[in-house]
């Protein structure tokens, strides 16, 4: 399956989802990108910049037994709230998800930490 399928179906699963970004943290670009509405470069751009930095510094850890404080993120943000998670075979491919507050997180968690392995896989 390609990393568009994996955040196609990343994308399907959870309404609240508008944003699911697949990302090379060392380099801040984003490599793949499925949304809803239309968006522009500069925003993926930030999405990603934001991310990188979010695990350079203090995280916004979930509270939740199954976050993984050195793999995942969760930053609130004034346009949504952003769950970010690293791949723990190599750190610098990443998940993006610009989210509602409707969402599940630690669903969200777990499906994209699934999809992350996936992709490492081929």
């Amino acid at each position: 399956m390609s990393v568009i399928n994996h955040l196609e179906e990343i994308d399907t699963a959870f309404d609240g989802v508008r944003i699911v970004a697949y990302a090379d943290l060392s380099t801040r670009m984003v490599l793949g990108n499925v949304t809803k509405t239309k968006i522009g470069q500069e925003h993926l751009d930030a999405l990603c910049k934001q991310a990188a930095t979010a695990f350079e510094g203090p995280l916004l850890s979930l509270a939740d037994p199954r976050a993984d404080s050195a793999n995942d993120a969760v930053i609130l943000r004034p346009d949504g709230i952003m769950v970010c998670l690293c791949s723990a075979s190599d750190p610098t491919d990443a998940l993006l998800c610009l989210c509602d507050d409707s969402v599940d997180i630690p669903e969200l968690l777990s499906v994209g930490r699934d999809a992350l392995t996936e992709i490492g896989a081929t």
